[in-house]
């Protein structure tokens, strides 16, 4: 209920301040009366006491003031009660009578002020239920006020947005309400109605209402914890629209569960679309309310499903149990979840099969049907659509972790500038050091299996451990050596390692037994549980430098026990490989999962069994794999009597033989060629060649290409098979050609981008998600979670201006011209065959079509052309036109789907022939290449499978979120700047000092894929996170500029010390999505000084500009004038400016100048010069060489460098200056995106080039 702060004084009457005044002069003079006359001083007054005013609670409808008994006396003895006021939202009259009918917990502040001394109590006064009489419903009539509808216990509720108070009008309940975001805010109604199980019963109420409004009616038991309520009536929604005037509403259901605890409730929120007000008030008046019992009652409504989830994304190697989490409850029957019937049907393009269970060991695509029936006969069917996928991960070599995820902590491992950062990003139950470890062993190297050792260490021998360290907080961490298999058992451990949060060098020597077995390999691992115990915000610990060392002699030599201990090998780049897949013997508990790992196919195969044939483990492409056919459809298209070599690099993770197998599996396997090939554990290339001879065999019959290799594991329990470079060529006279059968076999990962010139529009307020990529140079929209699709116009590809950038939503962007002619052409396929729309108009005041064309797309890739003529004459053509192609109803019956655009072009007719009318934007769908940020990164919750890339992309920061899992909280998506972004420091330091008392200004612009909240946090996370600054942010579809201030106000002088980050949080934007772009860009943080806001150079490219390149310095630097217009003149610009990298010795114009004078020739002269090009190649390197690089390579003496000009240059370095053929570096190491330039005072000529002029 809505109450207003009261503050009342005690004391009432206009001499008040005369009377105070009078008492304070009366006790001065009192006191000074006392000293002069006994001697004796009282005491002045520091302090009051409030009494009486102890917690209390009260019958209900018992009188109760809550001024009775409360006194405030002074430690001076005298009495201030009179001047007590006090503060209240309860219903408390002048008198201080509390109104007892209103039941709950009321609070009452009490306040005493006497000069500078202030005093307050609170007291909580709470007001008991009356005790509830027999019967169904009480106190409907209202009688007793309020009481029974009016607090939490029986469902009183307001949240999202909403407002309600209820009081008594005449007799009636009167609800003044304004709606929440949803149905159920706010409610009101009575709880412990003891319903009985089998019995149906009416509920009946009067009403009316300021104005018509729909209310939803409910039945059933409101608890404390998921699913929050237990539904009486299931499957059976009462809605009734009250309207202005007094009427009797009534509903009936049957009680089928036994559940005396629930009761009625009244929800009066949103209820699209009668029952939405838009935010504006209303009330409505109840009566009457009761709930009598009644004869039988007909059961029509259908049991009704919980749980079950439309679409469900789950990795390879997830668990998954189709009932899991899914109930059913019937209204009379009550739960029926033990009725419940699953069908499941695997689904292969456009073909279910029936299947008995899901193969999680493997990608693949299911709808699953869940169907139940009461004992009525009423069923009730319900689907859910799952996608088994590979989740793409980043992992580091040589290294693992573990920590206790059962238990709920969670970690990430991440590998950057030579430095190993594990991090427990949710710490739970850490009670024991061995609960969080960094481990290396063979496990974690690749070649073993779980808790494997990988160091071979000898008895006798004494070894130094050495490493560096540091921790977010410091403690104690243990070193354990030794290995686990059956169990642990240790050959060395240190215990209480102490680390702080400095690095440090941490040195153990151990010397083993002589006489012990050491013969087991051994584990290295770091356990550092208890370092993190009792910690809640995310905690990491730095690890470099591992190195274990061998006592010969004196002295301790290296050993190659640690691989990787510097920390600086490449990181594994993880993912999908849609194009293959893998087969294993799965029903005898054999589990294989194929990866993409730098650019090479892995097989991993664990918990072999029953491993007999061959065939057992495959690695396998064909059409199934491709997602163009149903399972073993071949996909090559091999022709008679033609001769094929297949080449291709393999290993594996034990030596032996695999089978290559051409053919297909229509009806039974027919080879079209198998040959046996031995594999080692070194990459090898095999070779195979074969013709198509066999007279009995049917060619025509698409083939799969098969790699078998049961028998390679028959003894081994887990391993691993490599694959790369996969490709069949048909001889072709002499030759061997290219002929495109194998797609990807240089196992690349997918590429998805953006497309700035296009856009998707979807029903999205309805649940469908979609979002455009362009992947291999075709636009794709991807569209999922697909709900009410029912017209065409709900799913659609677009480009306008709002697409474009240049305009507002549905602006156009085509100037088409009355009377003309266009040819429109496109390519285009879907994951489903159907019917899309192509429509050419404006939306401005309603659609106005120019040309709409019906065309059948399908699967396959066609071209398709639309010619219409441009002469309505009741269509003003001067309007900016739309291109939209509409396709809601081709994914009717989809829960998710593709559409594939390409080579979109509008031609005019001009006399007889087509040209360009250049009215789109690239219909190519070409892009600029990505470019890397690398001032910036990007976080996601990788760990439960979300997958994040950041791009520069055009000038802007694109951030690409994909695969989003688990999606919570707003902290499992970031977009940072920070030192640990910049390479000047480890993970989540900041990086811009914040003074205190000052204001900054931010400005950046932004958009997303999806319009909604994300927050920007400034702010260091150094033992938890610490804000300087949090502010939440609206970021739609359409690029946006925000302005924010913040003053830097916090009085603690210290507050500020630590370096802080910059971040964007997105994780609820993106919750609803499975995939979503960001974009960044024009981020500047200023500073005011003054009056003025002036850069506080805190942030760094906040432009997103790609990093210049060596062309792109040279033409910024006027000193540079002379030699760009000798790139120029010898029309080597697109050379500097390829990948290189390249180094460049670079002249200044002095250089230049005084080469010409030496000469006595002009600028002109020079730059006509033929052997200009080989003069300019001689000052370029290929590779990158900084000044470091160069001096340690002129370390023993001058050095001879080959040039681009094929010629040599002489590097030396004299008294720490460097020197190029005796011509000196004066400014080293300009730094550019594909190499550096060295900077020097002079030209340097050839040796053969004497002059210019020979």
């Amino acid at each position: 209920m809505e109450m207003s702060l009261k503050i009342v004084s005690i004391k009432k009457g206009g001499k008040y301040m005369k009377k105070r005044l009078f008492s304070v002069l009366f006790v001065l003079f009192f006191t000074v009366f006392i000293v002069a006359c006994e001697g004796e001083i009282e005491p002045w007054l520091t302090s009051i006491t409030i009494v009486g005013a102890d917690d209390t609670t009260v019958p209900f409808d018992e009188p109760f003031n809550v001024l009775e008994g409360v006194t405030a006396i002074g430690n001076n003895s005298i009495d201030y009660t009179d001047q007590m006021t006090y503060a209240t939202t309860a219903p408390i009259d002048a008198e201080g009578n509390l109104d007892t009918t209103s039941t709950g917990v009321h609070a009452v502040r009490y306040e005493v002020r006497v000069g500078t001394i202030v005093v307050q109590r609170w007291r909580y006064i709470t007001v008991d239920q009356p005790e509830r009489p027999d019967g169904l419903v009480v106190n409907g009539d209202f009688a007793l006020g309020t009481v029974f509808w009016d607090d939490p216990a029986n469902g009183f509720f307001v949240a999202d947005g909403a407002s309600l108070s209820l009081s008594i009008d005449d007799g009636a309940l009167k609800a003044d309400a304004v709606s929440g975001s949803n149905v159920w805010t706010p409610r009101f109604g009575q709880q412990g109605i003891p319903f009985e199980q089998g019995k149906a019963y009416e509920v009946t109420f009067r009403a009316k209402a300021s104005v018509d409004k729909t209310i939803n009616l409910q039945v059933g038991e409101l608890i404390d914890f998921a699913p929050w309520f237990i539904d009486f009536k299931p499957g059976q929604t009462e809605h009734r629209t009250i309207t202005t005037e007094w009427a009797t509403y009534t509903y009936t259901f049957f009680m089928g569960t036994d559940n005396p605890r629930g009761g009625i409730l009244f929800e009066l929120g949103n209820i699209p679309p009668e029952g939405t007000l838009g935010g504006a008030p209303f009330t409505i008046w109840f009566d009457d309310i009761d709930v009598i019992e009644i004869d039988d009652l007909e059961d029509t409504i259908a049991p009704v499903f919980s749980g079950v989830r439309a679409n469900i994304n789950l990795a390879v190697d997830d668990d998954f149990d189709p009932l899991e989490g899914v109930t059913a409850m019937d209204n009379v029957d009550g739960d029926v979840t033990d009725l419940i019937d699953v069908t499941i049907y695997e689904v292969v393009g456009e073909t279910e099969t029936e299947i008995a269970e899901i193969d999680m060991s493997v990608e693949g695509t299911y709808r699953i049907v869940y169907t139940v029936s009461d004992a009525a006969g009423n069923e009730a069917i319900a689907e859910s659509h799952l996608t088994v996928i590979l989740v793409i991960v980043f992992e580091y070599p040589g290294w693992r972790t573990f920590v206790n995820f059962w238990e709920g902590t969670e970690s990430e491992l991440i590998v950057e500038d030579g430095v190993l950062t594990f991090t427990l990003t949710t710490i739970s139950a850490m009670n024991e050091n061995w609960k969080a470890q960094v481990i290396q062993d063979a496990f974690a190297l690749g070649y073993g299996e779980d808790n494997e050792g990988h160091m071979a260490l000898e008895a006798g021998a004494t070894y130094r451990v050495t490493f560096d360290a540091k921790a977010t907080v410091a403690g104690d961490i243990v070193l354990a050596i030794g290995y686990s298999i059956p169990e642990w058992n240790p050959y060395f451990v240190e215990e209480d390692i102490a680390v702080t949060t400095e690095w440090q060098t941490i040195s153990i020597e151990f010397t083993l037994d002589a006489e012990g077995d050491y013969s087991i390999p051994a584990q290295f691992k770091l356990e550092m549980g208890l370092l993190f115990e009792g910690l809640d915000a995310p905690q990491s610990f730095m690890l470099d430098n591992v190195m274990i060392e061998i006592k010969v002699g004196d002295d301790f030599v290296p050993t190659d026990l640690i691989f990787n201990g510097t920390m600086d090998e490449e990181v594994m780049n993880i993912y999908a490989l849609p194009e293959w897949r893998s087969f294993v013997n799965f029903w005898e508990g054999t589990v294989g999962e194929i990866k993409g790992v730098n650019g090479e196919l892995v097989l991993n195969v664990t918990n072999i069994s029953a491993m007999n044939e061959n065939w057992k483990i495959q690695v396998i492409q064909d059409a199934f794999a491709l997602g163009t056919g149903p399972d073993n459809a071949g996909h090559m298209q091999l022709e008679a009597d033609n001769t094929y070599r297949v080449t291709f690099r393999a290993r594996a993770s034990v030596a032996g033989q695999v089978t290559l197998a051409i053919g297909h599996s229509e009806g039974e396997w027919t080879p079209y060629h198998t040959a046996t090939l031995d594999v080692t554990t070194e990459m090898q290339e095999f070779v195979v060649t074969f013709t198509t001879d066999h007279a009995e065999i049917d060619y025509s019959v698409l083939a799969q290409f098969k790699l078998e290799m049961g028998l390679l594991f028959a003894d081994v329990s887990s391993g691993y098979f490599v694959l790369d470079d996969v490709d069949i060529r048909v001889l072709d006279g002499e030759n061997y050609v290219y002929t495109g059968l194998i797609k990807n076999g240089t196992m690349d990962a997918p590429f998805l981008y953006a497309l700035e010139e296009w856009r998707a529009f979807v029903n999205f307020w309805e649940g469908t998600v979609g979002n455009i990529y362009n992947v291999a140079g075709e636009l794709v929209l991807m569209v999922d979670n697909i709900n009410a699709m029912d017209a065409n116009w709900k799913i659609q590809v677009i480009q306008d201006a709002f697409a474009l950038g240049t305009g507002p939503d549905n602006a156009g962007h085509m100037q088409l011209e009355a009377d003309n002619t266009y040819r429109v052409t496109f390519r285009a396929r879907a994951s489903v065959a159907g019917e899309i729309t192509l429509a050419i108009g404006h939306a401005g005041g309603g659609w106005t079509p120019y040309h709409m064309a019906t065309l059948d797309v399908t699967t396959d890739m066609q071209t398709f052309e639309v010619i219409f003529t441009t002469d309505d004459d009741e269509i003003d053509y001067t309007v900016l036109a739309q291109f939209k192609l509409e396709m809601g109803l081709l994914f009717a019956e989809e829960s998710s789907g593709y559409f594939v655009l390409d080579d979109v072009i509008i031609e005019v007719l001009d006399d007889e022939d087509y040209v360009d009318a250049e009215l789109i934007v690239n219909g190519h769908m070409n892009l600029p290449a990505p470019y890397e940020l690398n001032e910036w990164r990007g976080f996601v919750n990788f760990w439960e499978g979300t997958i994040g890339n950041i791009h520069g992309i055009a000038g802007e920061l694109i951030f690409m979120i994909d695969n989003i899992s688990a999606m919570d909280a707003n902290w499992k998506i970031q977009v940072i700047q920070d030192a640990y972004a910049l390479g000047t420091g480890p993970d989540n330091e900041g990086h811009m000092l914040i003074e205190a008392g000052k204001t900054y200004r931010i400005t950046f612009t932004a958009r997303a894929s999806v319009a909604g909240e994300i927050t920007l946090a400034i702010g260091h996370a150094g033992g938890g996170w610490t804000p300087y600054h949090m502010e939440t942010i609206e970021v739609t579809t359409e690029r946006q500029t925000f302005v924010i201030e913040f003053t830097a106000d916090n009085a603690d002088p210290d507050y500020y010390s630590v370096l802080a980050q910059f971040k964007f949080e997105m994780g609820m934007l993106f919750a609803e999505s499975t995939s979503g772009i960001f974009a960044l860009d024009n981020v500047m943080i200023e500073v005011l000084d003054d009056e003025t806001f002036i850069d506080a150079e805190l942030i760094e490219n906040g432009t997103m500009d790609k990093a210049p390149n060596i062309v792109d310095i040279a033409l910024s630097i006027e000193d540079f004038s002379t030699l760009v217009a000798a790139l120029i003149e010898a029309e080597l610009v697109a050379a500097l400016q390829g990948e290189g990298p390249f180094t460049v010795f670079a002249p200044t114009n002095d250089a230049f100048a005084a080469l010409l004078l030496e000469l006595d020739m002009t600028a002109a002269e020079l730059l006509a010069l033929e052997t200009l090009p080989e003069i300019l190649l001689y000052h370029v390197v290929a590779g990158q060489f900084t000044a470091a690089d160069v001096i340690a390579l002129a370390a023993d003496g001058p050095v001879e460098v080959e040039t681009l000009n094929g010629a040599t240059i002489t590097i030396s370095v004299v008294e720490g200056s460097v020197f190029i053929n005796d011509i000196e570096v004066t400014l080293p190491d300009v730094m550019a995106s594909n190499g550096v330039i060295h900077v020097i005072d002079g030209v340097l000529l050839p040796p053969a080039e004497e002059t210019p002029e020979e």
